[in-house]
């Protein structure tokens, strides 16, 4: 019976060592992966906007974001996997608003930070400059 006890414990031993191997392995990968394009903000909408940046080999795909200039809390911006070209959605945005953020490795370290101002002056952009054409059109007439 002592026997099997400490065979199935060996066992056991053996097998979890390739598991807490990996994870190292997975970390020492993860922090070897290297920025090599942008981050870029792209259709900056003031609500939204999208970041976008290509890694070297594939990484994580995780983001948070906040105002900057304050203590708020981050919201986070996630796509599972990974790869090397990265795409992520960025909402919730106040226009007008300046915003920090920081990509992520999948320990959670900063990879890379920046800031970006949402586009627009707090207003719902499209419907108020449509309104201000037709406010400008009336104006002509008289």
């Amino acid at each position: 019976m002592k026997r099997i006890l400490t065979l199935a414990g060996l066992s056991l031993t053996l097998l979890a060592a390739p598991v807490f191997g990996q994870r190292g392995l997975d970390s020492a990968a993860e922090r070897a992966v290297k920025i090599t394009q942008g981050p870029e903000i792209r259709d900056n909408r003031g609500t939204s906007a999208t970041l976008e940046w290509e890694t070297n080999s594939a990484g994580a795909n995780h983001v948070r974001y906040r105002e900057a200039g304050g203590n708020r809390q981050w919201q986070s911006a996630y796509h599972q996997g990974g790869g090397t070209h990265h795409v992520l959605q960025l909402t919730g945005l106040e226009p007008g608003r300046t915003y920090e953020y920081q990509i992520l490795t999948r320990d959670g370290d900063v990879r890379k930070e920046g800031q970006f101002r949402a586009e627009g002056h707090g207003r719902d952009n499209d419907r108020d400059r449509d309104r201000d054409k037709d406010h400008d059109k009336d104006r002509d007439k008289h």
